[in-house]
């Protein structure tokens, strides 16, 4: 008798995404387990004692401290030899020896990882648009108008200044990284009333015809990488969040009941940017998932329905139409409490939604939702990061377990509502081993 062949990962997702029958439930670790091994690891930067520098220098793309922009490579890369595809990998998606180290370092994190790797299957997430990349969260306005002017260490803190050149004055925003901590802290944000907001938008009034210069040379070295193993994912930002984020949150929502007319303005500005970015990445023939960040800063209790339908799902939905006008699958993440706004998920066209949070973390179950997206949507969850830092192996295993209590498992991804951004602990390893092999005893399809 023959024996039905296996499912790569990149079948798996997509079979998923389209309804289709797979083998088994994909399972999604989210961002840095999709990370590649660095082929030659940076050294330990880590200043002995704390130091401080200054210089200027043009923002060249990514406001993160990884992945930095490149503009090629100075030979042709024979992806035939190893030394070759190590070095173009390591060019394409670099550790950063500042906020990455432990990536390298961290037993635990590698031991997930080999693991992720060599059973599961792959999502990687494409950060040069979003959300500090391309289409920034300053209205996405075009990096020829940023510098960074300070760089300055204190002790394991980083600190770069970064200033935003408009026809109508500079705006200034700063933003800090801590050693071994893969994430930035926002210190000083650049809008902080409706004068810097007319600032910015000045920008888009001179500019809004002129495209955004790109370089994404390092999609395709990825894409290479990833084969048959997963999927590509771009992620690039909801208009909104590029506004909501520029702001400190809480003048963001005073704005929008005391200045409602130019928040819209600035939103509509925002979505002319992203709109060009996204257009040039499919007509790229970049793909094939989008992943579109952010909305969850318009959902209750910080927006109302009425509102996420203004700022959000009017714009997402011309956003998914694109996507899809090109064969592409468009993906939303949104934390939270979504039960009040998947109607209209679910009417934008969205292929698939994570993460999906039951209570206390969201409002609504998986089955719930399930039920009101109508079916087509794929759903991704509802395993929570603060489970994995504090529960058994066993108790991840029933969890799992019970995610497919309803029978169903078409349309499902298992995933997880976080991802590391500094080392693991020896529990937490043990429950993503434990999570790992739970998917591949409950989340097998038969037949």
């Amino acid at each position: 008798m023959q024996t039905e062949k296996k499912m790569t990962g990149r079948e798996r997702i997509l079979a998923t995404l389209m309804g289709e029958k797979t083998d088994r439930v994909p399972l999604w670790l989210m961002d840095s387990f999709a990370r590649i091994p660095p082929a030659n690891p940076p050294g330990n930067p880590l200043p002995e004692t704390s130091s401080q520098g200054v210089h200027s220098e043009k923002y060249l793309g990514c406001l993160t401290p990884h992945r930095p922009f490149k503009h090629g490579f100075s030979d042709p890369i024979d992806l035939s030899d190893p030394i070759d595809l190590a070095d173009s990998i390591d060019l394409a998606d670099p550790i950063d020896p500042w906020t990455e180290r432990w990536m390298i370092d961290d037993d635990n994190f590698n031991a997930v990882r080999k693991a992720y790797w060599e059973r599961c299957e792959l999502f990687y997430e494409y950060k040069k648009l979003s959300p500090y990349g391309y289409c920034n969260r300053m209205l996405a306005i075009p990096d020829r108008y940023i510098t960074k002017i300070e760089e300055t260490y204190t002790g394991k803190r980083k600190i770069n200044r970064y200033r935003i050149e408009t026809p109508k004055g500079n705006l200034y925003s700063s933003v800090a990284w801590d050693y071994n901590v893969a994430t930035p802290w926002q210190i000083e944000y650049p809008l902080k009333d409706a004068e810097d907001a007319r600032k910015i938008l000045s920008i888009h009034t001179r500019d809004q015809r002129k495209p955004q210069e790109m370089n994404l040379f390092d999609f395709w070295e990825l894409e290479r990488h990833i084969g048959d193993r997963g999927i590509m994912m771009i992620l690039i930002n909801t208009p909104m969040v590029t506004v909501s984020s520029a702001f400190p949150f809480e003048e963001y929502l005073m704005m929008t009941i005391t200045e409602p007319e130019l928040i819209k303005e600035m939103i509509a500005a925002a979505y002319e940017q992203i709109e060009q970015a996204l257009r040039h990445c499919l007509e790229a023939g970049m793909g094939p998932v989008y992943r579109i960040m952010g909305s969850e800063q318009a959902t209750p209790p910080m927006g109302s329905p009425e509102t996420y339908a203004a700022s959000v799902h009017a714009y997402e939905k011309k956003m998914i139409t694109l996507i899809h006008s090109y064969g592409r699958f468009a993906a939303v993440h949104c934390h939270g409490n979504i039960r009040e706004v998947l109607p209209r998920m679910a009417e934008a066209g969205t292929d698939l939604l994570d993460p999906v949070e039951a209570p206390p973390s969201g409002d609504i179950s998986f089955t719930e939702a399930a039920i009101t997206a109508g079916g087509n949507m794929t759903l991704a969850g509802n395993i929570q990061y603060e489970d994995l830092a504090s529960r058994t192996p066993e108790q991840i295993n029933t969890m799992v377990k019970e995610l497919f209590a309803d029978g169903k498992k078409d349309h499902k991804i298992v995933s997880c509502t976080g991802y590391p951004i500094t080392g693991i602990t020896e529990q937490m390893r043990d429950n993503y081993l434990a999570l790992i092999d739970a998917v591949h005893e409950h989340g097998r399809i038969d037949g």
